[in-house]
């Protein structure tokens, strides 16, 4: 997990989490604080060289307590010998992605 800025209206977070072939991604962005995913787009992406993946961008709403913020969600998702991998990168709607935190979104590696 990596985790940046000040307070809810710069924070920036990267996850990795791995779970059972069934675990749908919406669990996972919900662990990290984000609720009402919406505008799901998906594609197909190759990580690895050869692993198939699921790539999906999102919006979402996040914060603690009352204050809610508008949330941009992008992952990557692999399934591996029976486990699920998922890598999440969250952000402010408005905020400008990370350079870094993409590459690491986009890095993802689970191996057979």
């Amino acid at each position: 997990m990596w985790i940046t800025g000040a307070n809810d209206n710069d924070r920036q977070m990267v996850i990795l989490v791995r779970g059972d072939q069934n675990m749908q991604v919406e669990n996972s962005q919900m662990a990290a604080g984000t609720r009402g995913m919406h505008d799901i787009k998906r594609s197909t992406v190759t990580l690895c060289g050869s692993q198939s993946a699921d790539y999906f961008t999102a919006r979402g709403e996040g914060g603690n307590g009352s204050k809610r913020v508008q949330e941009a969600i992008e992952g990557v998702s692999a399934s591996i010998a029976g486990s699920k991998y998922a890598a999440l990168y969250i952000r402010p709607a408005g905020m400008k992605p990370d350079a870094q935190a993409e590459t690491a979104l986009h890095s993802l590696c689970p191996l057979k």
